[in-house]
C-alpha cells in the first residue's frame, strides 16, 4: 500500500505529486496536439476548488461538534447537520472532478496522440469517491444523517447514501453500502481526500520527475494555509463506528511538518458495541416504504 510523505523541504509544497512532476518536467507536452489546456493552470484551479470545499466541511464539521457538545439529546434535529451534509457533498464532487481531471486531461498532456493514458491503481484508488459522486449527481441519492451514541457518552456523526428502488423502497444503497451501512465522518472526510492525494501521486509518476531542486522552495501564502488545512485533517476524531475499523481509517498524520498520508490502517477509538444509532426518514419523492441501515 502506497505511503505518501511530504515535508517543508522537499518542493512538494504539501501537495498531490503531480504537480512537481509537472513543474519539472522537462520532456515533449501533448497538450496542444490533444486539444486539452496547459496541465498546470489545469490541475492548480481543480485543485483550488478542492482546498476550498475541504475547508467548508472542515469548518461545518468543527460547528456541528460544538453544537453536540452542547446539546448531545437532539443531535439530527441540528441545522448544522444538514449544513454538513451538504458541504461534504460538495466534497465528493469537487475531489471526483479533480481525480477525473488529473487522470484524464493532465496525464493525457504526457503521452504522445494514439497512445494510451494509464495511471497505476485507478480505479480502486477512486471507486469509493466515484460510487458516491455518481449516485448523488445521476441517480438522486441523498445523504441522510446518522449519530452513534455510545455508553460513555461519545456522540460520533456520520450518514447514509439512501436511494428509491423501483419499487419505492427507500434504502441505503447496496452498492455503496454492501460492507458497512453507515460511515462516520472521521473516516470518511479523510477517505476523500486521500484518494486525490494517491491519485494524484500514481499520475505523478506516470509524468515521470526529476529529482527535488530544494534551491527553489517557495513559502507562499497558499501553502501556509495549506499545512492549516491539512493539520485539521489529522486532528479530526478517531471516534467511529463499531462496524468500522482501522482498515476503513486512512493513516492521516502530520506532527510538525512531516505530513504522512496512507489510504487504510490510521489510529482509530472504535465505540463498543451495542451502540445507539439514531437516524431520520424523509421520504423521497416515491418512496413507499422505508428499509433502516
Amino acid at each position: 500500500m502506497m505511503t505518501i510523505l511530504r515535508t517543508a523541504s522537499d518542493g512538494h509544497r504539501y501537495r498531490p505529486g503531480l504537480f512537481r512532476a509537472v513543474e519539472q518536467f522537462e520532456g515533449p507536452m501533448y497538450y496542444e496536439q490533444r486539444a486539452q489546456a496547459h496541465p498546470i493552470p489545469t490541475a492548480t484551479n481543480s485543485w483550488n476548488r478542492v482546498e476550498g470545499a475541504a475547508d467548508r466541511v472542515l469548518g461545518d464539521f468543527n460547528a456541528l461538534s460544538i453544537v453536540l457538545g452542547a446539546n448531545p439529546r437532539n443531535p439530527i434535529g441540528q441545522p448544522t447537520f444538514e449544513r454538513l451534509l451538504q458541504s461534504h457533498s460538495a466534497l465528493i464532487s469537487r475531489v471526483a472532478e479533480f481525480i477525473e481531471t488529473i487522470s484524464e486531461n493532465v496525464a493525457a498532456c504526457f503521452v504522445s496522440p494514439g497512445g494510451r493514458v494509464r495511471v497505476a491503481e485507478l480505479r480502486p484508488s477512486r471507486r469509493h469517491v466515484d460510487l458516491i459522486c455518481n449516485a448523488l449527481k445521476h441517480n438522486q441519492n441523498i445523504l441522510t444523517p446518522i449519530v452513534g451514541e455510545s455508553r460513555g457518552g461519545v456522540v460520533i456523526p456520520g450518514f447514509v447514501v439512501f436511494e428509491v428502488t423501483p419499487g419505492g423502497v427507500q434504502r441505503p444503497n447496496p452498492l455503496i453500502h454492501n460492507i458497512r451501512r453507515a460511515f462516520s465522518f472521521a473516516v470518511e472526510i479523510r477517505r476523500t481526500l486521500a484518494a486525490a492525494y494517491v491519485v494524484g501521486e500514481n499520475v505523478g509518476r506516470l509524468i515521470g520527475t526529476a529529482s527535488a531542486n530544494n534551491g527553489c522552495q517557495r513559502n507562499d501564502e497558499s501553502e501556509a494555509r495549506r499545512v492549516q488545512l491539512l493539520k485539521q485533517v489529522s486532528q479530526l476524531p478517531i471516534d467511529i463506528f463499531p462496524f468500522e475499523g482501522s482498515r476503513d481509517m486512512p493513516l492521516w498524520e502530520f506532527p510538525e511538518s512531516k505530513l504522512t498520508i496512507r489510504q487504510s490502517g490510521g489510529r482509530v477509538a472504535a465505540a463498543p458495541a451495542p451502540i445507539k444509532m439514531i437516524t431520520t426518514f424523509t421520504p423521497q419523492i416515491g418512496a413507499l416504504s422505508f428499509e433502516r441501515p
